[in-house]
């Protein structure tokens, strides 16, 4: 029987504590560039989906990707003009590793919410 391994549990932290950078590459573009990113807090996750206001919760994806992704940098100025396919597939690819789900996971997640929402909607017309 295999047990798991400390190393294959934990986040891996630097000697301050402080969470490592993943190299990601963003599976959502067609030219699948690489970025950095370091994953989200549990308090980062619960912050992000405790808001139900769109515009709070557009102010919050923007801070957190400016603050998490570490290469290339960005200002939160930055973040709020970035392409729409690239801040999709960035913000995609930053829950991915901290929910530990794979891009397309995630995505199929989120698509599914939506045709769920959009036969709600219909049912409720």
């Amino acid at each position: 029987m295999d047990y798991l391994i400390k190393d294959e549990i934990l986040i891996k932290r630097n000697e301050n504590g402080e969470l490592l950078p993943i190299d990601v590459t963003l599976e959502l573009l067609e030219e699948k560039p690489n970025i950095q990113l370091v994953p989200l807090t549990k308090g980062d996750i619960q912050e992000l989906y405790s808001t139900e206001s769109k515009t709070e919760r557009f102010e919050i994806e923007n801070r957190l990707i400016s603050e998490h992704l570490v290469n290339p940098k960005l200002t939160i100025e930055e973040v709020k003009v970035m392409k729409p396919s690239i801040y999709g597939a960035t913000l995609t690819a930053l829950l991915s590793i901290s929910l530990d789900m794979t891009q397309e996971e995630l995505r199929k997640i989120a698509d599914e919410s939506v045709i769920e929402n959009l036969e709600v909607k219909k049912k409720l017309n």
